[in-house]
Formats: structure tokens, C-alpha cells, sequence
């Protein structure tokens, strides 16, 4: 599991009656790792994203899991940042959770 996940920002919105998107932008301002929180309420994803799916199925796998960073980056590199995503089938919307384990980052030239 990676040190960086849903998991937090889900404790955060329960504890404080805030919205999963909110929690999950603060934990990403207060993170140390390499991490974004991507809301997407559109069909132009990459289909190797977690959250393509959702627009493909209408929902997605909710577990944190590897996708190619090319998904979210302009990379042509073949190495993988991790994906954990939720969505709000009444909104039409999905929340993405990225992070780019400190290796990756090192070999695709990201600070």
C-alpha cells in the first residue's frame, strides 16, 4: 500500500463534515510526497486512468493501484505513478488521488 491514498482525506471529511474533494486538496497542500488531487467531471480522460472508467462503467475500482504516468503526464516515459479514485455517480464526477513514488520521480526528472 502506498503511503499516500484515499484513505486520510476519507477519515478527514467523516471527522469534519467536509467534502471528500476538500479533504483531499488540504492533505495534498500538507503531504510531503509528490502527490495531486485531480477532480474530473468529464469523458476526456486517458483510458489508462482509474478514473476513465467511470465514464466508461460509472463507477471505479476504489483500490489505490499503478497506472502509467503518461495517464495523467506529459510523459513519454513507460514507468507508473499510483491512482486511487472515487466518484459521485448523482454528480457525474470522479476524484483522483495521484503519487509519484520518490524512484519514478527521480527517473522521469521530477523535483
Amino acid at each position: 500500500m502506498s503511503p499516500v491514498s484515499l484513505e486520510v482525506p476519507w477519515q478527514i471529511t467523516k471527522e469534519y463534515d467536509v467534502s471528500i474533494l476538500a479533504s483531499a486538496r488540504r492533505f495534498v497542500e500538507l503531504s510531503s510526497e509528490r502527490c495531486a488531487a485531480v477532480s474530473a467531471k468529464d469523458r476526456r480522460l486517458h483510458r489508462d486512468s482509474i478514473a476513465w472508467g467511470f465514464y466508461k462503467t460509472g463507477k471505479v475500482d476504489e483500490r489505490d493501484q499503478p497506472v502509467p504516468a503518461r495517464a495523467w503526464f506529459g510523459t513519454t516515459s513507460n514507468e507508473d505513478i499510483i491512482e486511487h479514485a472515487t466518484c459521485r455517480p448523482d454528480y457525474g464526477t470522479v476524484l483522483s488521488l495521484l503519487w509519484v513514488p520518490d524512484a519514478v520521480g527521480a527517473r522521469v526528472g521530477m523535483p
